[in-house]
């Protein structure tokens, strides 16, 4: 067995000193290099931005936060409607328009005056008119704030029951076939009709046995009368009659008349729509408000495939056609004689003009027929109609 030497009082002073160092000096360095280690996986990078993206919620709540004040419709009618229907309501605004505005004073409204038919109006506009919707300008809150408004300056007794309007266009397309009543005296009435309602506020009419665009609407849709007379009754047409042409047949094969098939009607669409076939040739017809410039009409939209050979006649009361103004870009422009020195102004784009008021139809592709009708010359010519050679089509 190995004997030990009790140490000397230098080593011992020695090896207390290294426990020492080890305690008070290593011992606190290693700590401190882990610490610094440990702690620098954890600092955020300030290079990168430090968000995260607003969901949809959080961005409506914040939209909300922001609309927790109240909702004055005075306001609103003051900055939004004054100009074109005066402060108080007389249809007497600061704003020039080509006819009266609405005088909320006097009532009787185009739709009818319950709070869904203004707030439609509000909301949607009303289409061939300076009227403009306000859905895009205006939340749902503040446009019930506005009509709340409107609705009180309405003269007494004056609201309407919405249920005396049978039919009636709401966010969609409104399609109803029945007899239509006479359009025009020496027409008689037309067994085999249909009646498109769009949105816009416009209303288009066909005959359908051999489909034929009769002339368009405003306002008002259809009361029905002939549910219990089994189809033998006159559809009742509400709105103001602001186009009408002759019924005659609209397309030519061979410089003779072809008959237009109907083959299916679509109201899915934004805009009602027809589908009919002439010949070999398949069309597919939407109509719409439209605007050009200051003046207000419609358009007709006509997708063709196969038309090859069709010919289709301008719309018009003289049998030559209307009287060709000249064209302006991929437009041909046409006048027709209104009342009280005004015309119908016809623009035609994707047919080409043979004459006599005839248009070759593509083989495929779109054709399409804008109408202001009732318009002065001098807006038209404003609004970039050309004002003439005076060359009949």
């Amino acid at each position: 067995m190995a004997s030990h030497e009790p140490q000397t009082m230098q080593e011992q002073i020695r090896d207390l000193g290294i426990c020492f160092f080890c305690l008070f000096i290593v011992v606190p360095i290693v700590g401190f290099v882990f610490v610094a280690l440990t702690w620098g996986m954890t600092i955020p990078d300030r290079s990168k931005p430090n968000f995260t993206y607003p969901t949809a919620q959080s961005r409506e709540v914040s939209q909300g936060a922001m609309q927790t004040g109240p909702i004055d419709g005075h306001t609103l009618y003051m900055a939004h409607c004054a100009s074109c229907h005066g402060d108080s309501g007389d249809g007497k605004g600061t704003r020039v328009l080509d006819r009266p505005a609405r005088s909320f004073l006097a009532g009787g409204f185009s739709f009818g005056d319950t709070e869904e038919s203004i707030t439609r109006v509000v909301r949607s506009g009303i289409g061939g008119t300076p009227m403009p919707g306000f859905a895009r300008t205006l939340t749902p809150a503040q446009i019930k704030a506005v009509v709340g408004y409107v609705q009180s300056m309405l003269p007494e007794r004056v609201v309407s029951n919405e249920a005396d309007s049978i039919m009636h266009v709401q966010d969609s397309p409104v399609i109803v076939r029945g007899k239509l009543p006479e359009v025009y005296v020496g027409l008689g009435p037309i067994p085999r009709g249909l009646v498109v309602g769009n949105p816009d506020g416009l209303s288009f009419m066909y005959r359908t046995d051999d489909v034929r665009f009769l002339g368009t609407r405003q306002g008002a849709f259809v009361r029905r009368t002939d549910w219990d007379g089994r189809g033998g009754t006159d559809l009742e047409l509400r709105g103001r009659l602001i186009h009408l042409v002759p019924d005659v047949p609209c397309f030519e094969f061979g410089g003779e008349p072809v008959r237009a098939q109907l083959v299916a009607t679509d109201a899915a669409r934004p805009h009602g729509s027809l589908h009919y076939r002439v010949g070999g040739a398949d069309i597919v017809e939407t109509a719409a408000a439209t605007t050009k410039g200051e003046m207000a009409g419609y358009r007709r939209m006509l997708q063709v495939d196969g038309g090859s050979g069709v010919q289709l006649r301008i719309p018009a009361w003289r049998q030559d056609g209307p009287e060709r103004l000249g064209s302006v870009g991929a437009w041909t422009w046409w006048q027709e004689p209104a009342f009280d020195g005004r015309m119908h102004f016809v623009g035609i784009r994707g047919a080409q003009p043979l004459g006599d008021g005839r248009l070759q139809l593509p083989a495929q592709g779109s054709v399409e027929i804008v109408v202001f009708p009732d318009t002065e010359r001098s807006v038209a010519g404003q609004s970039g109609v050309p004002m003439g050679d005076g060359v009949s089509s």
